[in-house]
């Protein structure tokens, strides 16, 4: 006789007990890992708080200052920043998706220079981590051979 379990008049085969326990345990584990991700976007990337006032940053701005300089490359193809919290301090994440066989060198000195007129603004350094990327799972799709 197959493992059941019997609930008044009815009988819940085994198998059915153990997949809803297992889908139960499934959904509480996807809503733990997607709570504590949740939290990790900031808003602002600077706050200073004086007796005159209060002054923000918003990360906007940080789109614009940082990615302005590094869009306008011919050897760039994009570049976006986020903004997350680490530690419950700001820092700034900027991504640069680069056209193949472009100078890399060049581009991080970009994104160095962009980085540093950043603070020099802010008047604060801000930490900044760049991630040059590549084109990635577009080119795959891509057929190696070009018309010419």
């Amino acid at each position: 006789q197959p493992l059941s379990l019997r609930v008044g008049d009815v009988t819940i085969p085994g198998i059915l007990v153990a997949a809803s326990a297992a889908a139960l345990l499934l959904t509480v584990l996807l809503l733990f890992f997607l709570f504590s991700r949740a939290g990790s976007k900031a808003k602002n990337v600077l706050r200073v708080e004086t007796d005159g006032g209060r002054t923000t940053v918003d990360r906007n701005v940080a789109d614009a200052v940082l990615t302005a300089p590094l869009a306008a490359r011919p050897d760039v193809i994009s570049a976006r920043s986020a903004v997350h919290t680490v530690r419950r301090a700001p820092a700034v994440e900027l991504v640069v998706t680069v056209r193949r066989g472009a100078s890399l060198a060049g581009v991080l000195a970009a994104a160095e220079s962009a980085v540093r007129d950043w603070d020099a603004l802010l008047g604060v350094r801000t930490p900044v981590m760049v991630h040059l990327a590549d084109r990635g799972w577009r080119d795959s799709l891509r057929s190696r051979r070009r018309v010419r």
